[in-house]
Order: structure tokens, then C-alpha cells, then sequence
């Protein structure tokens, strides 16, 4: 009787040990969303949090696009804590485990703004948040700030670059921004760098999403001095019609008292300002006819093309270097062309394939060539052509650089008789042979014999060569067994590398969309299959990738840069991206190969 007593209350002790424990494994995993404000005004930023109770991490869920705001992820985080007690020599210990997610999301337009409900995978779980309201008022417009947008023309073409100026004023020392386009037109354009003002120190700001260079300066208003961002950047218009830039918002946190010590912060009020809309009337650009050029992307807008020689005067088939430079406002954008393929160029020169390209500090494009003459006939190196559509004229031309004339002086060829004279036979010494005594002297075949002691000929036993050779031809036979090992590692490590890049770069041009998503592809590959550090240039292709196939994945991606920035014709995508994919698998080949086909 006294053991089963004792056995049921050992069970009903060990029953209560382990409830606790049961009931901490079997804790349920639960995800909630919340924002940091329900209420808020265009263009200023709130902040989405989801958060996830009972675990350590989870996966980001996709929130996709939300009408009427722009989203951009902030991280993820473990946010878990944990306390231990000790009271009266009892230790216990509690631990609570959860994970944070961030968003920023600005909203672009007044009204109710709807965050849906998000799904959270939590390791084979699925979670689901609510959705979240959040009621958005007018863009606020205080008199501490003011917002000017300006573009430079009102009637543009497709494709044309549209110097666009933004200035921004603050009676006091801001110190954040956060700009955002409040218009509902916000898919017609494309925005790119310009040139920044002189006048001014440089300030970097956030734009869009985008770092530019701001024109810094103190200016005089009605209502004192005042601080002025001064912003310059091109816009390019991608589609005919009606397009619209902004309005723009700006929300900043303005300094009202800077801190007096060491432990005092800045004081500071929140503040707004909205500018104007800019509408451009956008023509689409006349279709060419056979007169007005049909090689190559039109350039749109005002451009020149200049050409210059490293001599004027110059030896057949010695190096000559040339230099194109190519004058506009988007001349940075300009693909990379190739020379022999311009009228005049085809005959009498032979041009390396690798072009230099520099983009310079005047915005200009410097292309260097490396040209040969092949031909004494030769009188001028051609002028260099590009098609443009100039939009002030509304007409197709073709710019020309000026001819260098250059001067070929014919190569000599050097014959034996050059090195050795045609003069024949020598007509002797003169000298009579002495015989015997002091004086005497030898002549004939005896004085070409070796007379001393020779190496050589000691050495020309087989036991002494044997030994003498063995050593270095084992040395050698071992480095060409090393060799060959490490080449077949590498070749093996480069196979692979291949195989994992043009099967990332298949799907990524099989997704795309358009020419700059194509081109994307194919700068991914280049990067993950040959290690390209920097931009993907010409140049960095035919160091890598010399030959047809390199050539090829240029002209690939001229043509992806002619669909982005070009006449605005119609593209066939599913075109393009089979000539990628297959200009891809071209260069796979050739370096298989040995990197040369």
C-alpha cells in the first residue's frame, strides 16, 4: 500500500513539473501590423511595422504595391527579450521571442490610404496581419518653406532631354528632406543627372529615392535670408501626349533653437511645402525616311560630334590614336559605336576593337580609338556621322566632324641586300704568309678550329649528360604535372561559374520588361561569370570577352540603350531578349573554347 501511495504522488510530481513546459512549446505564433501614426499629410512618411510573437525570425512578406503611396522596405530584426529573478534563492526566468519588420511608406495623394492585410511565413506557418487605415490630409504649405519646379522647354519630343530646375528655400536650417511626387502621372518619365550649379557649395540630397547634387547658397528675400537647394537634373519624356512632373513635395524638420550644451538637442518643427505641376506637351517624333539616316539610334535634341588626331603625319600600318567627342545634353547616355562600320572608314584602316570611353566633366563624351592606315592612298581620316533629330529645327539631320587630313608615308620594304651590300665578294687582305721564325703566321681552315680547352667537349660523354639532366627534367615533368591539375581545377571552377551565371541571366531576361530590364541581364552576367568590379563597359566586355561574341554582346546591349533613350519606334521585347540569350550563350562558347571564337 505504501509504494503505490508513493508512486501516484511521484506522478502527480513529475505531471506538474512538466506542465509548464508544455505549455511554453505549445505557444502560438501570431503576427499584428501596426503604423507609427493613423493620421498624416501628403509626402510625409509614416512607418509600417509588423510584428511577429513566438519567433526569432521570419519570411519578408511582399506588400506589392499600395495606391496612392510609395513603399520602400526598412529591415527586419530579432526583437526578442528576456529577465531572470532570483528571490529568496529561487531562480526564474522568462523569455519572450518576437521579430520586427519596417516599411517606410509616403503617401502621394489625400484621402484614405489602405494598407492591406499581409500573409507572414513563419517556418511552415502561414500568417495573416489585418489591414490598416490610415487617413491622409492635404500636402501642408507653411511660410517657413518654399518649392519651385521649372523645366526648361514646355514643348518637347519623346526621348528628348528636358533640363528640369528645382529650388528649394528655408528661412531656417533644415535638417532632413524628403521629397516626394504627389501626381498621379508618374510612369511618362525618366529622370537622369544634369550638371550642377556653379554657384553654390555642393549638398547632397535625397531625391526621389535617388542621390543628387544640390547648389547650396544663402539668398536675399522679402522676408530676410533665407537658405536655397538649388537641384538640376534631366527629365526624358518616354511617351506622346499630355505628361506631367509633380506636383513635388517637401517635408523637412526645421532647426527653431540649436542645442546649448552637451546635453541639450537641437529644437526643431516639422514643415512643409508643395510645388506648382509642370505640363509638357510631348510630340511624338516623325517617322525617317530613306534620306534622313537609317544606321544606328537617333540622337533627339542638339548634339555635335568633334574629331581629333594624335599626328598628322604618320607611317603605313603605325598606330594612330583617334578621338571622337560627342557634345549634348544626354551625350553620356550615347551607346558606343564602332568605327569601321561609318562610311569611310571601311577601307584603307584597320581599327582595334577596343574603345576608351570617357564621360567628361563637362558632360561630354570622349570615345579614343586605335586606328591603322593599311593603304598609302590615304589622304584624310573621314569625318565622323550620327543621326539626330533636331528638335528646334523638327527635322532628321546627320552630324558631321570636320576631316583630318593626314599625310601616309609608304613603308620601305628591306631586302637581304640592303643588310648585306650588293657589292659581292671582298677582294682580300692583301697580306702574304711568313713562314718559320718569329714572324710566322697561318692562314686557311686550321684557324677556325678550336685550339684550347672546351667544356663542351669534356662533356660530351653519356653518363655525364645523364646526370647532368636528370634533376631538371624531373623538376620540370613535376611543375607540368601541377599545372595541368591546377588548370583542370580552375577550368572545372570556371565551367561551373558559367553554368550558375547564364542560368541566373536566362531568368532575369526571360522576366524583363523592356530594354533596360534586357540589359540588366546581360551586365549581371558579365559581372557574376568574369568578376567585372565597375560599370560594364565596351571596353571591359572585349578584355574578357574578345572577338565575334564579345562584339556581339555590345551590339546587344546598343540596341537595348537605342529602345530606352532612342527614336521611340516599336521594340519586339521577345526579340530582344532571344538575341540576348543567345548572344549569352555565344560568349559561354568562345570562352569554353578559349575565349577567342
Amino acid at each position: 500500500m505504501r509504494r503505490l501511495i508513493g508512486f501516484i504522488l511521484c506522478a502527480v510530481v513529475f505531471v506538474c513539473s512538466a506542465a509548464p513546459g508544455a505549455n511554453a512549446q505549445d505557444a502560438k505564433v501570431s503576427a499584428t501590423a501596426r503604423v507609427d501614426t493613423a493620421r498624416t499629410v501628403v509626402g510625409d512618411a509614416i512607418t509600417y511595422e509588423i510584428k511577429v510573437e513566438g519567433a526569432r525570425s521570419a519570411d519578408t512578406p511582399v506588400l506589392g504595391e499600395i495606391s496612392g503611396a510609395n513603399v520602400s522596405y526598412i529591415g527586419g530584426s530579432d526583437s526578442s527579450v528576456s529577465s531572470v529573478m532570483i528571490i529568496n534563492g529561487r531562480r526564474s526566468e522568462t523569455r519572450r521571442e518576437s521579430y520586427v519588420m519596417q516599411w517606410r511608406i509616403t503617401p502621394t495623394r489625400e484621402g484614405t490610404l489602405r494598407i492591406p492585410a499581409a500573409e507572414v511565413r513563419v517556418g511552415g506557418a502561414i500568417l495573416k496581419t489585418g489591414a490598416v487605415i490610415v487617413r491622409v490630409g492635404a500636402a501642408q504649405q507653411t511660410g517657413d518653406m518654399t518649392l519651385v519646379v521649372r523645366a526648361g522647354r514646355d514643348r518637347v519630343y519623346v526621348g528628348e532631354a528636358v533640363e528640369v530646375v528645382i529650388r528649394w528655400r528655408c528661412m531656417l536650417s533644415p535638417r532632413t528632406a524628403e521629397f516626394t511626387n504627389i501626381g498621379k502621372d508618374q510612369d511618362g518619365i525618366r529622370w537622369f543627372d544634369a550638371p550642377a550649379s556653379p554657384n553654390g557649395e555642393r549638398q547632397e540630397l535625397e531625391l526621389l529615392g535617388e542621390r543628387v547634387v544640390a547648389a547650396q547658397r544663402v539668398v536675399q528675400t522679402s522676408s530676410g535670408q533665407a537658405i536655397e537647394f538649388e537641384i538640376r537634373r534631366f527629365v526624358v519624356p518616354q511617351r506622346s501626349g499630355k505628361v506631367v512632373i509633380g506636383p513635388l513635395s517637401v517635408r523637412s524638420d526645421l532647426v527653431v533653437r540649436k542645442a546649448r550644451g552637451f546635453f541639450d538637442r537641437d529644437q526643431t518643427r516639422r514643415a512643409g511645402a508643395v510645388s506648382d505641376a509642370v505640363v509638357l506637351d510631348v510630340q511624338p517624333l516623325p517617322t525617317r525616311s530613306a534620306g534622313d539616316g537609317q544606321r544606328g539610334a537617333v540622337l533627339v535634341g542638339r548634339y555635335e560630334v568633334r574629331a581629333s588626331a594624335s599626328r598628322a603625319r604618320v607611317r603605313m600600318g603605325d598606330p594612330l590614336t583617334v578621338t571622337v567627342r560627342v557634345i549634348g545634353a544626354m551625350a553620356g547616355r550615347v551607346g558606343t559605336f564602332r568605327l569601321d562600320e561609318i562610311p569611310g572608314f571601311s577601307d584603307g584602316f584597320r581599327i582595334s576593337d577596343e574603345v576608351e570611353r570617357r564621360e567628361l566633366d563637362d558632360g561630354s563624351l570622349g570615345l579614343t580609338y586605335t586606328v591603322r592606315v593599311t593603304s598609302d592612298e590615304v589622304t584624310e581620316i573621314p569625318a565622323v556621322e550620327l543621326v539626330c533629330f533636331d528638335t528646334e529645327k523638327e527635322q532628321y539631320r546627320t552630324i558631321r566632324s570636320r576631316a583630318i587630313p593626314l599625310h601616309v608615308e609608304a613603308t620601305r620594304v628591306v631586302t637581304a641586300t640592303d643588310g648585306f651590300g650588293a657589292a659581292g665578294a671582298g677582294s682580300g687582305s692583301g697580306v702574304e704568309d711568313a713562314g718559320g721564325g718569329i714572324m710566322h703566321n697561318y692562314s686557311g681552315e686550321v684557324l677556325l678550329r678550336p685550339m684550347g680547352f672546351s667544356i663542351v667537349d669534356a662533356a660530351r660523354s653519356a653518363v655525364w649528360v645523364g646526370a647532368a639532366a636528370t634533376p631538371p627534367t624531373l623538376f620540370a615533368g613535376a611543375l607540368v604535372l601541377i599545372g595541368a591539375r591546377r588548370a583542370r581545377e580552375r577550368n572545372g571552377s570556371r565551367k561551373a561559374s558559367g553554368r550558375r551565371a547564364i542560368g541566373e541571366a536566362r531568368r532575369a531576361i526571360g522576366g524583363a520588361a523592356d530594354g533596360e530590364g534586357i540589359a540588366a541581364g546581360v551586365r549581371g552576367y558579365m559581372r557574376d561569370r568574369f568578376e567585372i568590379g565597375g560599370e560594364v563597359t565596351a571596353d571591359a566586355i572585349a578584355r574578357v570577352a574578345p572577338g565575334e561574341s564579345g562584339r556581339g554582346l555590345v551590339g546587344v546591349l546598343e540596341r537595348c540603350d537605342a529602345a530606352r533613350f532612342g527614336a521611340g519606334e516599336s521594340v519586339d521585347i521577345a526579340a530582344m531578349r532571344g538575341e540576348a540569350v543567345g548572344a549569352l550563350e555565344a560568349v559561354e562558347r568562345a570562352q569554353r573554347k578559349g575565349g577567342s571564337a
